[in-house]
């Protein structure tokens, strides 16, 4: 392969000189990019500790792939439906009463962020719509608290903030309360360590509805923020975060590589 002696950068070469190159080198180059960026080449070609790994990262986003992972890790979800069936639609609305429309997937990794809000419907509704896209339909739950569990290893933090009646999306508006560090039960623990594992994340931050005393699995963010919680509650997420990372041997509960779900449910120890 020529390269001109101006050429100093690999950024420089893909931009200016690709022309020189065979169609193969040119593709091989990009790709090689790519790679770095995406987290699939150089980087992960060594052995990092990782909080979390790209490729399981990039995996744990998928709001369906969340909800089944929490089913097999024996979360309680609230019904669902993901239809493009206006008929469905009309049925599962009629059968739950109040329900709530969400993301089915929110933005792509790199684009600009947009927040969907949860919005509540009532089976009054026209789903004509619903034959544009699939659409993701939950029963509503009538929360009295909303919920922030944070995972850092085998560490969890939880942590509580009231909710107003009727309050659908917890992102939006202020309730006047502050969050509260709260135990985690031994159920909910259980099912965390099981979620983790299954979905070989490091770090994730699990939102829940509280209803009479039932934690409603919501979604988990494999890089939530948590440093509004630690602000509130004190805490210490930051430092355990810290200690993780400083940690030289891989915990046996976040396998490395692409995670592949079983067909039976796997159990450990809480």
């Amino acid at each position: 392969m020529y390269l001109a002696p101006d050429t100093v950068s690999m950024s420089a070469l893909c931009a200016r000189r690709v022309s020189w190159l065979s169609l193969g080198m040119a593709v091989e180059l990009m790709s090689l990019l790519r790679g770095v960026s995406s987290g699939d080449g150089l980087l992960c070609s060594g052995s990092p500790r990782w909080m979390n790994h790209p490729r399981n990262a990039e995996q744990a986003r998928l709001k369906l792939w969340q909800l089944r992972v929490a089913h097999l890790s024996g979360f309680a979800v609230p019904p669902t439906l993901v239809t493009t069936s206006p008929r469905l639609a009309r049925q599962f609305a009629a059968e739950h009463g109040d329900v709530v429309v969400k993301s089915a997937s929110g933005p792509p990794p790199g684009a600009p962020a947009l927040a969907l809000p949860t919005t509540l419907i009532g089976p009054d509704t026209d789903f004509s719509g619903v034959a544009a896209g699939p659409a993701l339909l939950q029963r509503y739950i009538p929360k009295r608290a909303d919920i922030r569990l944070t995972c850092v290893g085998t560490r969890l933090f939880a942590a509580r903030k009231v909710a107003e009646p009727g309050q659908v999306d917890g992102r939006y508006g202020d309730t006047g309360h502050a969050w509260e560090a709260v135990p985690v039960p031994e159920r909910v623990s259980r099912s965390v360590y099981e979620y983790v594992a299954l979905a070989g994340l490091a770090y994730a931050a699990f939102d829940f509805a509280e209803e009479k005393g039932i934690w409603w699995f919501l979604e988990c963010n494999q890089s939530g923020q948590f440093g509004f919680i630690e602000l509130e509650t004190g805490q210490p997420i930051s430092e355990a975060v810290a200690l993780w990372l400083s940690q030289r041997k891989a915990s046996p509960r976040v396998p490395q590589g692409q995670t592949v779900l079983p067909d039976r449910r796997r159990r450990f120890p809480g």
